[in-house]
């Protein structure tokens, strides 16, 4: 009788203890497994850029890990900014990461400035533009707010490895001709922003990768092979800022 009662109680912590706690597997969060909505049905198009362009990284998204993650087109849709300085660091090596998913496209939307030019004539205006692009993830990985960009740009740029094995800008950064309350994005502690690395085409191909853009700051996107046109490998505009 005494062992069935040490069998019978045995028995009842077991289904106590599963009951209680329940063996369920958790998913780790994944860049690679994100799933990407975009809105947008324009045709796109793939960039054969044959000179170094103004960087074009844009907010898409801006907020906690999730695994669908809706892309929207517009700054004004993430309030996350500020004037003050203080309210964020700037990011430094082991702060934060950079991810660029190939295996993956999105869509980046610009307005590229166009000119008209004759003898008695000059104008301008801007032409609306959609380009085939991969998903790049930015993740804060420290204990405090990082700055990642300046008005409704992110502060990526794009380089490429030359002939000799040595990295280059192919992108310069992106330049407002009025700075007067312009607004900084930063991300929290955990948080993600999702922008658009724009896919580049020519006739070399190459290592790249994406690189802060206030130098030295040691935060590094992973490399991944491309094609862009070697012309657009210029003079390192560092050297004259």
């Amino acid at each position: 009788m005494r062992n069935k009662l040490t069998v019978l109680i045995v028995v009842i912590t077991a289904l106590i203890s599963a009951c209680t706690n329940p063996s369920v597997e958790v998913k780790e969060w994944s860049y690679n497994d994100v799933e990407y909505v975009d809105s947008i049905s324009d045709l796109v198009i793939t960039d054969t850029a044959s000179f170094r362009k103004a960087a074009a990284y844009r907010q898409l998204y801006l907020g906690n890990k999730k695994e669908q993650i809706h892309l929207k087109y517009f700054h004004s849709a993430y309030k996350q900014s500020t004037y003050d300085y203080d309210e964020f660091i700037f990011p430094i090596k082991d702060s934060a990461i950079i991810f660029v998913d190939t295996t993956k496209f999105i869509k980046s939307r610009e307005r590229e400035l166009r000119t008209i030019e004759s003898e008695d004539q000059f104008d301008y205006y801007f032409e609306s533009l959609i380009y085939k692009s991969y998903p790049v993830t930015i993740e804060n990985l420290s204990s405090q707010n990082i700055n990642v960009g300046y008005g409704d740009n992110i502060d990526l740029l794009m380089q490429a490895k030359d002939s000799l094995g040595k990295w280059q800008y192919i992108e310069h950064p992106y330049m407002y001709m009025c700075g007067t309350g312009m607004m900084f994005p930063y991300l929290k502690p955990n948080q993600i922003l999702v922008t658009a690395c724009r896919i580049y085409k020519g006739d070399y191909t190459t290592k790249l990768r994406l690189v802060f853009n206030n130098v030295g700051t040691g935060v590094i996107s992973n490399e991944f092979v491309g094609t862009i046109n070697y012309s657009q490998i210029g003079e390192d505009w560092t050297k004259k800022w």
